[in-house]
């Protein structure tokens, strides 16, 4: 065998091994991320559910901690990530995105862990209507049938003719809703805005926005448990946002997507083993349609995306042997 081809082989094992390295570092940030979410829900449902804090001051002081958190992130990069061109538009993506927090908050307090988060797993879906309505997005048959099984399992998790249900149980949705509508206007942010504007932007009016709903609900005196409790929940959201950006830039999203949906089993675990909620059958066949569902809708748009990848390249490359 020739020089040239054993460092052929050499650079090709390096390429393999590294891919390799950054999928699984990627996959186990997406775990971690999974992990600290459930357990900041846990915290949440607990200061709300069973300790009977204000859910407005529990979702107020979680984002005010996250804030105090970034504080040194935004000193250091305090010269580039405050220019924006669409003022009005980060506004109006941080007002979803603190609604949906405060539905959320509310959905925990109560709503047992294991259908929230089950509920919680539509946003995807909403997300394929809004790009329909708002930005004008084809959505092919294929798309629509794969709605129709993510909503029937909606509906299955919910069991709005079970004498069970409760209105609350719609808060989780209506957060599924209001973060579809945030993730609509990033992503027309992203269109001129970097991801570190955008984060600045969300973690600097998350604040004032969820303070908004603290003043109109009103407050009481905090204890020390509520301290432990916010901060706690604060802490972990902050890391869970962070492995969840770190995982996302080392691998394909289509990649991640199995490993996100082990959100649903981490949640359910600790609801029982904190609270004792044991989820029904039915939670399973309506979450099952859910992840089917929102993973051939992230397939197709992987699919979408090489498609017009290819055909882009394909255009260039005939474009430069013309020139």
């Amino acid at each position: 065998m020739s020089d040239y081809s054993h460092r052929s082989n050499r650079a090709t094992s390096s390429v393999f091994v590294l891919m390799t390295s950054s999928t699984t570092q990627a996959a186990a940030f997406m775990i971690a991320a999974g992990c600290a979410f459930a357990i900041a829900n846990i915290l949440v449902q607990y200061a709300t559910m069973r300790a009977g804090f204000s859910p407005s001051a529990v979702a107020f002081w979680q984002y005010a901690f996250i804030l105090l958190m970034a504080v040194p992130w935004v000193v250091v990069n305090r010269k580039t990530i405050w220019v924006t061109r669409r003022p009005i538009l980060h506004i109006f993506q941080v007002a979803f995105a603190a609604t949906g927090v405060q539905f959320w908050v509310l959905g925990l307090a109560f709503v047992p862990i294991w259908q929230a988060i089950a509920l919680s797993m539509l946003a995807p879906l909403f997300v394929v209507i809004g790009a329909k309505v708002s930005l004008g997005e084809l959505v092919g048959t294929h798309r629509w049938v794969a709605l129709l099984f993510g909503f029937s399992g909606g509906m299955i998790i919910l069991a709005p003719w079970s004498e069970t249900f409760s209105i609350q149980s719609f808060f989780p949705v209506l957060a599924a809703v209001c973060w579809a509508s945030s993730s609509l206007f990033i992503k027309r942010l992203t269109r001129t805005e970097g991801p570190d504007t955008i984060t600045f932007y969300m973690v600097l009016l998350l604040t004032p926005i969820n303070g908004l709903f603290l003043l109109s609900a009103g407050s009481t005196g905090y204890s020390a448990l509520f301290w432990f409790v916010a901060a706690g929940a604060g802490l972990f959201t902050a890391f869970a946002q962070y492995a969840l950006a770190t995982a996302y830039a080392r691998a394909d999203a289509s990649f991640l997507q199995p490993f996100d949906q082990l959100k649903l089993p981490l949640n359910v675990l600790l609801g029982l083993l904190v609270f004792g909620f044991m989820p029904p059958g039915s939670m399973f066949v309506g979450s099952t349609l859910i992840i089917i569902s929102s993973i051939y809708l992230l397939k197709a748009e992987h699919t979408k995306m090489n498609t017009q990848m290819s055909l882009l390249t394909e255009s260039n490359n005939k474009n430069t042997t013309n020139s």
